[in-house]
């Protein structure tokens, strides 16, 4: 998912970061990389929720707005190309 996700294929990113979730409901990573994708489609308290999730299972490796700021770098790289 993080491959399609650089690569600006937020579709097939976010598939298999809910695939992930399926498979494993109890990793927060998927959890944290779906906050950015919904910052980077402009759904701020999607993405909010979803980094509250990958909180409270452990992730703690950021803040919200470090998830802000990645969304929108990885939106400008994909729109610099």
């Amino acid at each position: 998912g993080t491959a399609y996700l650089h690569l600006g294929d937020y579709d097939t990113a976010e598939a298999n970061f809910y695939d992930s979730i399926t498979i494993d409901s109890l990793y927060a990573i998927p959890y944290y990389n779906l906050g950015v994708i919904k910052i980077i489609r402009d759904d701020k308290e999607a993405a909010k929720n979803f980094y509250k999730k990958s909180v409270e299972l452990g992730f703690n490796q950021t803040s919200f707005d470090k998830v802000i700021q990645i969304g929108q770098q990885i939106l400008a790289n994909i729109e610099g190309r």
